[in-house]
């Protein structure tokens, strides 16, 4: 469950979130944060709330700081990698860990700025971003910009 914690609830891919170590896990009074340190872009992310609370169980394990948090006992991050993709694919009722990333990446395209959403989701630029997920963006048609008026009002100021 961890392992989809980290998918879902911070939209890590499956190679990022198998390499989290326990030391890697925040864990305060109200917000749950990871750490990816492995790969090209570093960055720490917020989980959302729906999945800080699976995060958290398994974070006030007693554990080692250098203990990988997904699969501990399988040795090497493609192993882990390819090992979670094993036991999450098939049919029926298993997630599909792609697409709860894309999940993740499609509710955060209105909710955050472009530029903090290509930074949490470990893209490089817009482009990257917008190839793949820019058709789920809600565009300025489907908006009432009278909703928006006193925003566009006090950002020309």
């Amino acid at each position: 469950m961890l392992l989809l914690a980290l998918i879902g609830g911070a939209g890590l891919r499956t190679s990022e979130a198998v390499a989290v170590r326990v030391r890697d896990l925040h864990i305060d009074a109200d917000t749950v944060t990871v750490t990816v340190t492995g790969g090209s872009r570093p960055r720490t992310l917020p989980l959302i709330h729906e999945w800080a609370a699976l995060a958290a169980a398994a974070g006030h394990e007693a554990r080692p700081d250098d203990q990988y948090l997904v699969l501990p006992q399988v040795n090497g991050p493609a192993n882990r990698r390819d090992r979670a993709g094993f036991l999450c694919a098939g049919s029926g009722d298993n997630p599909n860990l792609a697409k709860l990333r894309d999940t993740w990446v499609i509710t955060m395209l209105d909710r955050l700025p472009t530029s903090v959403l290509i930074h949490a989701a470990g893209y490089t630029s817009t482009s990257s971003l917008h190839t793949r997920y820019g058709q789920f963006a809600i565009h300025a048609d489907d908006i009432d910009a009278a909703a928006f008026h006193h925003v566009m009002v006090e950002a020309q100021r």
